[in-house]
């Protein structure tokens, strides 16, 4: 009896053991030539960052709760825009960079001076106006080059109200997005998180803030499918009434997109699509950072725990999305040894300067955005990604109108041989943004969607085949051991008969 206790023991031992070191082996983390694959995530090309190097990164970040000046604003005339101190704007700046390290994007934005100079004049012009606004009206006894300066900054930047410090502003306010006005789009979280995005200013006035946001609008960029919350996702920058979104950069059909919630830990399922949603569901290809925005808040959560496993899939699209979520504790993490990145700890330039393209708020802001002492506010920029209107920004309009002409009857002659229907369509997919520096205006046109499919479907199929390989090895380590567990197995069994 008991050396058949012992050979079923050691039979099965063996088993779960070989289970066991398989299962492990697939878990971990394994290297493939040269690319640290985590699991095969699907459609989404933004790097991953484990929970240790999350913490590792927050704890070098330095979070100013606090605003201060270098210059104190004066909002009676005559009035001056005032300057934060570099401590308050550099708080700001490592918030963002944090955000968007934890998206799996380029956390290296830097601080511009004149962006800063804008937007903090345009605070200055919703502080005196006691109205936030994108086109703020001209406050009597202003100079016009002062309105100026605040108007470019209004229309060029997420706006909030009514938070004490610029850090609350950006995860309480922008990145959260839970009103009902701003769902729908989600456009201060997308210009947030605009991979292409290299630099940025910050204001504050009383309870006015703001960020410059259109820093590479429209630039080229690989990353695709950046999803908040992003694949490892710290509790506290998440809360159960937040949307959940994903941009994919191209036009996406709200007619044909299913998407499926998965809460892994306790099973439970959400689905949305046109024809039914457990929940809200809403698409919007607008430029706000980039197109192409799937936005789901699914009912009935109470809160998101720590060790939640959340799996997303999206159908309808160019290609199939897959992706899991994990929620953690920051406080409970032990901070990774092997997290290699570092927090950038200042400088600022000015020698660049980005002429944009934007549509003004609606007047229907003017109606259903009036505010109380008690409110916290934030407004999005309204785009009309194919309408080129002027700023000023160290040019003339009537300078900006001629390089606009030019480019155009070039466009024309080039485009003789097309028919007007193509035409009048790439003429639609083209977004032409204005670049200016200080001695040369140009247009960087982005490159028609369709055309980069090619190359964008081959870097999917590289990764894929690599995801393949290891799968492959994966499947190989196992029998391997299963093999020789199995081995042992029998000796030890043809021993004790």
């Amino acid at each position: 009896m008991a050396k058949g206790i012992r050979k079923y023991l050691s039979c099965n031992v063996g088993k779960s053991v070989c289970m066991h070191i398989g299962l492990m082996v697939a878990a971990f983390i394994y290297v493939l030539q040269g690319e640290t694959i985590i699991y095969a995530s699907e459609g989404i090309n933004v790097d991953y960052h484990n929970e240790g190097e999350i913490k590792a990164y927050y704890d070098s970040c330095v979070f100013y709760d606090g605003v201060t000046y270098s210059q104190t604003p004066v909002t009676t005339a005559p009035y001056a825009s005032g300057r934060l101190s570099n401590e308050t704007m550099q708080g700001a700046l490592n918030m963002l960079n944090f955000i968007r390290y934890v998206a799996g994007i380029s956390y290296h934005v830097t601080l511009n001076d004149e962006y800063s100079r804008l937007v903090q004049t345009g605070t200055l012009l919703n502080a005196v106006n006691g109205r936030m606004e994108h086109a703020p009206a001209k406050p009597a006894n202003m100079s016009d080059d002062l309105y100026q300066a605040g108007y470019t900054g209004t229309s060029s930047a997420n706006l909030g109200w009514g938070y004490q410090t610029l850090t609350s502003t950006i995860k309480d306010g922008w990145m959260a997005e839970e009103d009902s006005i701003n769902i729908t789009i989600l456009g201060h979280r997308r210009w947030i998180l605009n991979p292409a995005m290299k630099m940025t200013g910050f204001g504050k006035t009383d309870l006015y803030t703001a960020m410059y946001v259109f820093d590479s609008f429209g630039a080229a960029t690989d990353k695709y499918g950046v999803a908040w919350p992003a694949q490892v996702m710290p509790t506290s920058f998440f809360s159960s009434n937040s949307p959940w979104s994903i941009s994919m950069g191209y036009d996406v059909d709200y007619n044909s997109v299913n998407v499926k919630l998965t809460c892994i830990t306790n099973g439970k399922t959400w689905s949305f699509s046109k024809s039914h949603a457990d929940g809200e569901l809403y698409v919007d290809n607008q430029w706000y950072g980039v197109p192409g925005c799937i936005i789901f808040r699914p009912n009935g959560i109470g809160c998101y725990n720590p060790g939640d496993v959340y799996k997303v899939e999206i159908t309808g699209l160019r290609q199939n999305v897959s992706y899991e979520v994990k929620f953690f504790d920051l406080n409970s993490v032990t901070a990774s040894s092997s997290y290699s990145g570092n927090t950038y700890l200042g400088g600022s330039t000015s020698t660049e300067q980005y002429v944009e393209v934007t549509e003004p708020a609606t007047e229907e802001y003017y109606d259903t955005n009036s505010h109380t002492e008690n409110d916290y506010q934030t407004e999005n920029i309204i785009i009309e990604p194919q309408t080129i209107k002027e700023t000023v920004a160290e040019t003339t309009i009537e300078e900006t109108t001629q390089e606009i002409t030019s480019v155009k009857q070039d466009e024309e002659s080039e485009s003789e041989t097309q028919t007007e229907e193509e035409t009048e369509k790439e003429t639609t997919k083209a977004k032409k943004v204005i670049k200016a520096t200080k001695a040369n205006y140009y247009y960087e046109v982005t490159l028609d969607e369709e055309d980069n499919m090619d190359e964008e479907e081959e870097k999917y199929q590289k990764k894929m085949s690599k995801v393949s390989n290891g799968a492959m090895v994966v499947a190989f380590l196992a029998a391997l051991t299963g093999g020789v567990m199995s081995g042992v197995t029998a000796y030890k069994n043809k021993h004790e008969e």
